[in-house]
């Protein structure tokens, strides 16, 4: 049983912080778009970090809104990485 239906999900969009605000981002999100269409989904995705908040009013300009926040939680054991509690 499917939990959602099929949609496109932008893995990624980073723009040098020397050119946002320049129109840089919007040619990949077009071309997400068009990509989705002609392959018959109707949601696109992507993710962007909580303080982000130009990235997000970039975003809201183009018609993405916000479906849920979440934290990601990491817990380092020890300095080694090798998995012991410390």
């Amino acid at each position: 049983m499917l939990q959602t239906e099929p949609f496109a999900e932008v893995g990624g969009l980073a723009v040098d912080p020397h050119h946002r605000g320049d129109g840089v981002g919007r040619g990949p999100l077009e071309t997400a778009d068009q990509w989705a269409n002609t392959n018959g989904l109707i949601v696109i995705r992507l993710r962007s970090s909580i303080v982000r908040s130009n990235a997000h009013r970039f975003y809201e300009r183009r018609s993405y809104s916000v479906e849920k926040t979440f934290h990601t939680f990491v817990k380092q054991v020890n300095e080694s990485g090798s998995g012991a509690v410390v």
